[in-house]
């Protein structure tokens, strides 16, 4: 893409207004959870498949 080109749409995106970010995230828990640090029910580990997992086998 040559400069002028990119310099054009980038003029362009300003006529057209601001665009803005959204980001799609689960919504944060609102308190009620367990505190800072510990383990929360739903994540479960079989540790001992971890650690054949790091083997490389």
């Amino acid at each position: 893409m040559a400069w002028d080109e990119w310099e054009r749409l980038k003029s362009d995106a300003v006529a057209r207004g601001s665009a803005q970010m959204q980001l799609n995230q689960y919504p944060a828990d609102q308190g009620g959870g367990a505190p800072a640090g510990a383990a929360s029910e739903d994540l479960k580990s079989d540790k001992k498949a971890w650690a054949k997992a790091g083997e490389g086998q």
